[in-house]
């Protein structure tokens, strides 16, 4: 089912999908593909924003680049701590920010952490006092190929009702 896909007036802009339904537990998936369709990645629906979470698998150096989405669907400004996490599992960078209600944050991680060295492998975790939608992709610089990065919960964190 293409969604957006012959809908010009759509190219570019900035937003997210919000799906309703009257029943529980509704599932999905979204896909995107570049205009020559040569590479497509695939991210699951995030039926239920969460406060605390981590990607276990970053990657950010001259060939690979990870990017981070959060997302604020609530009515309170959400404000977040965000933790680059090095390979040797040394605290490297840390970020607060504010998230307004009903927008979100879409940046490589060069972008939120400015002057980062290179970190083949890391993690970052997120904290933040609302919570919030969220997932990230990595991908080599010449964009061969996409993956998605789904959030993961902190063990110790349940799901906001």
């Amino acid at each position: 089912w293409y969604l957006l896909e012959n809908d010009p007036s759509l190219q570019d802009q900035v937003g997210w999908l919000e799906v309703s339904s009257t029943v529980d537990r509704i599932v999905g998936t979204v896909s995107f593909a570049d205009p020559n369709n040569q590479f497509l990645a695939t991210f699951e629906l995030s039926g239920t924003p969460i406060k605390r979470f981590l990607f276990p698998l970053i990657a950010e150096d001259s060939i690979y680049e990870t990017q981070i989405a959060l997302l604020n669907s609530g009515t309170q400004t959400a404000n977040a701590e965000l933790e680059l996490w090095g390979p040797t599992g040394t605290l490297d960078a840390f970020i607060s920010l504010s998230i307004a209600p009903g927008t979100s944050i879409a940046k490589p991680l060069s972008a939120l952490f400015p002057g980062m060295q290179s970190h083949r492998p890391g993690n970052v975790r997120i904290r933040s006092d609302q919570p919030l939608h969220s997932f990230g992709m990595l991908y080599p610089r010449d964009l061969k190929f996409m993956t998605s990065l789904p959030p993961v919960p902190y063990p110790d964190s349940a799901p906001e009702p």
